[in-house]
């Protein structure tokens, strides 16, 4: 990936969800935890993850951090902008982007 410009070595989460029968019971909050740290281990520098709004006050509390910037990806047809909110998770006391994040690749 690429912050404003610059590769960046991160790590992608997506399709976090609990069944409705079992949710409140930490489930989430465990899996992020371990995904995060499998991240640090693997070296990466910052973990992404996009998300409905709805969710952004979930991951602020599991110290996530909401992107205002712009989000691009690649598709079969070309490069788009991402719709859902972006989240991410520092690993390495970098700067957040102020231009845009490029996944370089299709979504997660």
């Amino acid at each position: 990936m690429t912050f404003d410009g610059s590769p960046r070595r991160a790590a992608g989460l997506g399709g976090v969800l609990v069944h409705p029968v079992h949710r409140g019971q930490g489930i989430a909050r465990t899996v992020i935890s371990v995904a995060v740290e499998h991240a640090r281990a693997a070296g990466a520098e910052t973990v992404i993850l996009l998300c409905r709004p709805d969710m952004v006050p979930f991951y602020t509390q599991l110290g996530w951090s909401r992107l205002s910037v712009p989000v691009t990806f690649r598709q079969p047809d070309g490069a788009r902008t991402s719709p859902l909110t972006t989240m991410i998770y520092d690993l390495a006391g970098l700067p957040h982007p102020t231009v845009g994040v490029d996944l370089r690749g299709l979504p997660f």
